[in-house]
């Protein structure tokens, strides 16, 4: 098993980019961290730990959606993205917007397909990371990852109206 410090260094910073992707704010992230962080040792002290990547990024993917949901409906982004010059400010007004879009969707998803769908599509995690991180079956990981595609692309879909067909 290795050091404590060495799964700090080894982990932190993915950990780190994980809660990122969920939250989107650089505040939010660092409290989540510091909970992840002090919630693993306890099980790491104890011996309780077998598989160190995959137990923390369980519990980081966990709270950060905790946040995510505790969050106004419509909070605040950080806006550092603006300072992107490769596209425009109204292409980036609308990736902000979006990037808002899903995390509102995400937030409202149940738990355990909220955890499944960002660590497939934010940490690309393979069906049996997932299934290993969150200590689900590969069936489950499935299921769960089918019904929030299936929730996204349907609060994502946008109506258009009959008079505009």
């Amino acid at each position: 098993m290795p050091s404590w410090q060495e799964i700090v260094n080894e982990h932190g910073p993915a950990a780190y980019r994980a809660a990122w992707r969920i939250l989107g704010q650089s505040q939010d992230c660092e409290d989540v961290l510091q909970d992840a962080f002090m919630e693993f040792y306890r099980f790491f002290a104890a011996g309780r730990i077998v598989q160190p990547k995959a137990f923390l990024f369980r519990i980081v993917t966990y709270r950060a959606l905790d946040a995510l949901r505790r969050r106004e409906p419509h909070g605040e982004i950080d806006t550092s993205i603006l300072l992107d010059d490769s596209i425009g400010p109204m292409d980036q007004v609308i990736e902000l917007e979006e990037e808002l879009r899903l995390r509102s969707i995400v937030a409202k998803l149940p738990a355990r397909q909220a955890a499944v769908f960002c660590l497939s599509h934010f940490e690309e995690f393979t069906h049996v990371e997932i299934a290993t991180a969150l200590d689900i079956t590969m069936n489950a990981v499935a299921m769960a990852l089918h019904k929030a595609r299936t929730k996204l692309r349907e609060s994502m879909t946008i109506a258009i109206p009959e008079n505009h067909q």
